[in-house]
């Protein structure tokens, strides 16, 4: 019976080793990542002639659409080169598709950006976009309108709503006099608003 109770001691006591080792190496990977997620909706425009930012005109060349954004991204890079920590580096990678258009255009695209960040308040972080993607714009009837990759970029601010929660608003600038079918040139840029959501748990 000793040697029933000595076992049963043993294997517990190895048990409660191999659970504080799992625990440890989960928080130790949580304190290490840095990778977050999230998503939006967009309004956005496609355009040959602007009349304005996202103005409601009869002007046949310009179409508002509405739509989601997926988000997935890694921050905190260059942490041990940067001095002032008011300052830091994200990179990001982003895709849109419109659910929702006024007249002409279905819109996707691809982008990947560098995302300085600066801390101006408590919670608060103004940021820029600068990269490049590709923009997708289908007609109703006339088939691919474009198809292009080029430079994009954006700026935008961010607030910590949690610990690992953050809401943002920004404006992106996909693509600018891009050729295209049946218009001259084309242009797509946007507003997104949503939330991300931090892995890493500091």
């Amino acid at each position: 019976m000793n040697n029933i109770y000595l076992s049963i001691l043993i294997y517990a006591s190895m048990a409660t080793n191999l659970f504080a080792d799992a625990e440890a190496t989960n928080v130790s990977l949580q304190e290490k990542t840095n990778f977050y997620a999230g998503g939006a909706i967009n309004y956005a425009r496609a355009y040959e002639k602007s009349d304005g930012i996202f103005s409601r005109t009869d002007n046949d060349t310009q179409d508002v659409t509405a739509g989601l954004t997926a988000i997935i991204g890694y921050k905190n890079l260059f942490d041990d080169q940067i001095k002032n920590k008011d300052f830091s580096f994200d990179i990001e990678g982003r895709f849109s598709k419109s659910l929702i258009q006024e007249d002409f255009s279905k819109t996707s695209s691809y982008s990947i950006f560098l995302k300085p960040k600066y801390s101006f308040e408590k919670d608060f972080n103004a940021y820029l976009l600068l990269g490049m993607g590709q923009v997708i714009i289908d007609g109703k009837s006339e088939g691919t309108l474009l198809d292009e990759t080029s430079f994009q970029w954006g700026l935008g601010l961010n607030y910590q709503l949690a610990n690992n929660l953050t809401t943002f608003i920004d404006y992106t600038s996909l693509i600018q006099d891009s050729d295209a079918k049946v218009y001259n040139k084309l242009s797509n840029d946007a507003i997104n608003i949503g939330l991300t959501y931090h892995f890493n748990i500091q």
